[in-house]
Order: C-alpha cells, then structure tokens, then sequence
C-alpha cells in the first residue's frame, strides 16, 4: 500500500507485484524478468544506494558498529551543541533523523536478505532437479547404447560425455577406452 501510494508501483509489473503481495490467493510465480525490472526501479528511490568496494566497506564498518551507548550519548551532545552543523555539516536534528531512518532500513535490509537467500535456494533446488535428471538420461543411456536397437542414442551419449566435466581426465579417458571396447550389439 505505502509503495503505490509513495509511487514506486506505477509500471505494469509493480502493479502485479503489489496485487501478488496483498492477494491471499495468488499462486502464480512472478515472471523473474518483470520482477528484476521492478527491482532496478526500486534502486532508484534508496537514498544513498550504491555499491561499495571490499576496501570501502572494511573502512567504514568499524565506526558504523560503534557502541549504542556512545552513538545515543553523541547523538544528545550533537542536538546540545550550537555548532553542529559547522563541524560536521549537519544540524543535530538531522543527525537524530538519519539515525532513527536507520531503523526501518535495517529491517528492510533483513527482509531482503532473508528474500535472497530464498530465491538462491528456489534457484539451486530447480538446478539440482535438472542435474539429477540429466545425471539419470546419462546413466539410462550409457546402458541402452549397448543394445543395438538403441544405437541411434550414440551420438547423444558420446555429446554428454564430452561435455561432462565432472570426473576427472584420466578417469574419463579410462571409461571412454572400456566403452570403445564394447561395441553395440
């Protein structure tokens, strides 16, 4: 609701999305292109989004996990001094709103990488399904070429073995010299 109203949904695909996200119902999976469309558009409304380098985020990670007391007491002392915004280029009620904008970031950041980790995990369980079925035509087949009513599986087999990458050469080169040795019957 707050995004439609903010305007982040305003593209056919955050209209879905947002439909998607309040329908109980729903049960037809995003179209990973549209929602990737959304998720760039998103990008632009973050403040301060960006990417940082591994030099910068080692940097920078210290003073941004300082103790919460010490950051609370800075905090008060900053909204106490007259000269803030002189000496560090903004007003103490700016630095208490960036701090309590921090909260709900932080959250969203959770939710993101909790949404992450589950689209990482959708993605290695469809892999695993199509590797397990491809390990499974490879073994059928590696039997059925044996048999001369299946020779037309040759070249198919000999493809996949090729492009297997799995066992090591030697292995390979053993296993190909035992299988040229037994021809179809």
């Amino acid at each position: 609701m707050i995004l439609v109203e903010a305007g982040c949904l305003t593209s056919k695909a955050g209209r879905r999305f947002h439909e998607a996200m309040n329908d109980d119902t729903a049960s037809i999976p995003f179209d990973p292109a549209e929602l990737v469309q959304e998720l760039r558009r998103f990008r632009e409304r973050i403040p301060n989004y960006g990417q940082l380098t591994v030099r910068q985020v080692q940097s920078m990670t210290r003073v941004a996990n300082l103790p919460v007391e010490f950051v609370d007491s800075g905090l008060v002392a900053a909204k106490g001094y007259q000269k803030t915004k002189e000496l560090i280029g903004l007003t103490g009620e700016e630095l208490w709103q960036l701090h309590d904008d921090d909260g709900p970031w932080t959250m969203l950041e959770d939710e993101l990488v909790v949404l992450l980790r589950g689209v990482r995990a959708a993605n290695l369980k469809r892999r695993h399904t199509i590797g397990q079925a491809v390990l499974r035509i490879y073994t059928v087949l590696r039997g059925l070429i044996k048999q001369k009513e299946h020779a037309y599986l040759i070249p198919f087999f000999e493809m996949m073995k090729k492009a297997n990458h799995i066992r090591g050469k030697g292995k390979q080169k053993a296993v190909a010299e035992k299988e040229q040795e037994q021809p179809a019957k």
